[in-house]
């Protein structure tokens, strides 16, 4: 594996928008996924990731 060195990137800011699809066909899994993802432990387990609150 090769490593790139970029320090840059710990200024950079990525935004992932989460929503449930009007027409989605499995609405209620949606919503279940969205709450869950956003729960404190949804946010614990992206934080464990790597990912933090801009």
């Amino acid at each position: 594996m090769v490593t790139i060195a970029f320090p840059e990137s710990a200024e950079s800011v990525n935004t992932y928008p989460i929503a449930v699809l009007t027409d989605s066909e499995n609405a209620a899994t949606a919503t279940a996924f969205e709450e869950l993802v956003l729960s404190p432990e949804g946010q614990q387990v992206l934080a464990d990731a790597g990912f933090t609150a801009p």
